[in-house]
């Protein structure tokens, strides 16, 4: 983030001067704070209050009755419903072309030969990559429901497929299957790099095949450690329990009176 990538430290400023422009801002947890003050010289430049929260978009996870409705809604309650959100590549100025649009295309065709009847992937990429992709001749694939919102369709969702996204620190927060499909790790590590050991830390297994894939979505929830989701959790989201919000709004209001 911020100054800790060389490559994008010239457009850093937009987020840097939203950052300190705020009246507040809220971390789940001291490492996140530690992380970002120094990618961003909060901790010289920040005059606001800082509050250690959980993030009121998390707060969905936890009402699974209603994720529950919305899987019914979407029509499938009798399926394991998959999303697959992988990290923007490329720069923030720029996306990829044909070339990875293609690959996508690659993977989508052995993942869906791959799944079984009652499997559903739905696929969430940037706009940009994903209006390349034509998904009409798919039997299990499915666009994301654009007219919803993210986090109630997520919440919705039986497993989550990302790479290096921080999606998965919110889905974490339900406790369901997460598969990190990590296939271009070593590059994207040296574009990118990591505040951590990546295949240490994670809360799922680290796959970089798509028949790997296939198998992980296929694997009863007894094979997946639940300490292993648990041990993220408690590292990268304490603060997130459901109520945050709440806890929020009582603080904000009361700071005004």
């Amino acid at each position: 983030m911020g100054q800790d990538n060389e490559e994008e430290r010239y457009d850093m400023g937009n987020i840097m001067r939203n950052l300190l422009m705020s009246d507040y801002l809220v971390f789940p947890n001291l490492y996140m704070e530690e992380k970002m003050s120094g990618a961003f010289n909060l901790t010289e430049l920040y005059q606001g209050t800082v509050l250690h929260e959980g993030y009121p978009r998390n707060s969905v996870f936890f009402d699974q009755e209603h994720g529950k409705l919305l899987k019914e809604t979407l029509g499938y309650q009798d399926c394991q419903l998959s999303v697959y959100m992988p990290t923007f590549r490329g720069h923030t100025d720029d996306v990829e072309g044909d070339t990875y649009v293609e690959q996508v295309r690659r993977y989508l065709e052995v993942l869906d030969q791959g799944m079984q009847d009652n499997q559903i992937l739905l696929l969430k990429l940037h706009p940009l990559v994903q209006k390349g992709l034509d998904l009409d001749s798919y039997h299990h694939i499915r666009p994301f429901p654009s007219d919803l919102d993210t986090y109630d369709v997520l919440n919705a969702c039986d497993v989550l497929i990302t790479d290096y996204s921080s999606v998965m620190y919110d889905f974490a927060n339900t406790g369901r299957k997460i598969i990190l499909f990590a296939y271009d790790l070593e590059e994207y590590g040296d574009w990118r790099g990591f505040y951590y050991d990546y295949e240490e830390l994670t809360p799922g297994p680290v796959v970089r095949t798509t028949q790997e894939v296939i198998r992980y979505i296929r694997e009863t929830e007894k094979e997946f450690d639940p300490e292993r989701i648990r041990a993220f959790r408690n590292k990268f989201m304490s603060a997130c329990d459901g109520h945050a919000t709440d806890r929020l709004i009582e603080l904000v209001t009361e700071r005004r009176h």
